[in-house]
């Protein structure tokens, strides 16, 4: 979001101008350092529009309201993955230094498959179709850049503070398949859709502790908060359905945006679906409230934290 971002550059913009005045009164007599810090943990993603999408599809299918039903679950990307991180640390004065860091490529898939029921038959009644999803994201090995602030507190341990920014490139793609066929006839809608790969800026925020065993061997944990989201994705796509409406239209090859179905979609009402187009989305058939947004361009959204531990080594 916007305010996210404003929030993120004052917070840099201040802290660069902190370090600037502190460099000044803390360089005098000190001799500068690097050092090797490597770190491991937990992290958590947003993701976003993909989890989105198939959480309003889960919903849908989990009702009796529409054409068929199910008691199991569309299933969602996962949101925690661990962690590993390997940042060249330069010790510019007593209390300041920069970091140049990179970390583990994301790989998020799974495979929803799921028998569906007529949602006017008795429960127990043979299935009707099924439902099946194939989500995937891929983010490539992001670089950050960061400033940090050390403050002693007692012997041996500091509190480090830090805020820099990150680059950080992704694409998305999904595959599902819907078809069912009861006394009202036979439908299915089957699509798939690829994004090319896209980058964008991100801006990183934490705190952490140094205890320090040697002169050159520390032991380090930190918090990290990260916001970082990726549009305006160039994707392709390729749609076989007998339920789309008949005025509704997407194109091959365009931007991907996430769309609402506000009236009768193909699953139902009120659920969410990236779809392509290569100018503006149409203006039928979409902006549901139960959705809870209108259409706009798809995001993968990197936002989220990050819990490590690890060591660093000084090597000069």
């Amino acid at each position: 979001m916007q305010t996210e971002r404003a929030v993120c550059l004052a917070s840099l913009f201040l802290f660069i101008l902190f370090a600037a005045v502190g460099f000044a009164e803390e360089s005098k007599g000190f001799k500068p350092g690097i050092s090797l810090k490597l770190t491991g943990g937990g992290s958590y993603l947003a993701v976003g529009d993909i989890n989105r999408s198939l959480g309003s599809i889960d919903r849908i299918l989990s009702s009796r309201d529409f054409r068929a039903y199910s008691t199991d679950n569309v299933m969602k990307l996962n949101n925690w993955m661990s962690i590993w991180e390997a940042e060249v640390r330069f010790d510019i004065s007593r209390r300041f230094s920069l970091g140049i860091a990179i970390s583990n490529a994301v790989h998020l898939s799974n495979e929803s498959s799921i028998p569906l029921f007529s949602s006017f038959s008795d429960p127990g009644s043979p299935a009707i179709g099924s439902f099946s999803s194939t989500p995937d994201i891929r983010v490539r090995i992001p670089m950050r850049f960061s400033i940090y602030y050390s403050l002693p507190v007692i012997s041996r341990l500091n509190i480090l503070f830090s805020t820099g920014v990150g680059y950080y490139s992704g694409k998305m793609a999904e595959s599902w398949d819907y078809e069912f066929s009861d006394a009202f006839g036979t439908g299915w809608h089957k699509n798939h859709w690829e994004t090319a790969w896209e980058s964008t800026l991100g801006f990183q925020s934490g705190l952490g502790g140094e205890y320090l065993l040697s002169k050159s061997f520390a032991l380090v944990l930190e918090a990290q908060y990260r916001y970082a989201k990726i549009r305006n994705f160039e994707a392709t796509m390729n749609i076989d359905s007998s339920l789309l409406p008949p005025a509704f239209y997407y194109d091959r090859q365009g931007t991907l945006y996430i769309w609402g179905w506000g009236e009768d979609g193909p699953i139902g009402i009120g659920y969410g679906e990236p779809i392509v187009w290569t100018g503006s989305p149409p203006n039928y058939g979409g902006t549901s409230i139960a959705y809870g947004r209108s259409h706009g361009k798809a995001a993968l959204d990197l936002s989220g934290f990050s819990f490590k531990l690890g060591i660093k080594i000084k090597l000069f």
